[in-house]
């Protein structure tokens, strides 16, 4: 069995989760223990891990009116958008 190394960002690097609802934003730091390495090598992270450790259900993004959730890699002068997901399918990464 392959031995999985720990994944780790560059120090002035961080990951965020970023919840867009109709009256609120909500940011959550992603854990680095909570990297992983997609198929095509770029760091990833189960969005559902994150959500969870923050109490943030289905139930609550349908509360706040999500209408977008961003993964975002911010750095002291930027932020960059990785990936940007309808509501929807992480909701249904929630109920799982």
């Amino acid at each position: 069995m392959k031995e999985e190394s720990k994944i780790t960002l560059h120090p002035l690097k961080s990951l965020m989760i970023v919840l867009i609802g109709t009256e609120k934003v909500i940011t959550l730091t992603v854990d680095e223990n909570d990297l992983v390495m997609n198929a095509d090598g770029e760091i990833d992270c189960p969005m559902e891990t994150t959500l969870r450790k923050n109490k943030i259900t289905a139930e609550t993004m349908n509360k706040w009116g999500i209408e977008s959730v961003r993964l975002v890699e911010m750095t002291s002068e930027k932020e960059k958008v990785l990936y940007d997901f309808e509501p929807e399918v992480v909701l249904d990464l929630l109920q799982l």
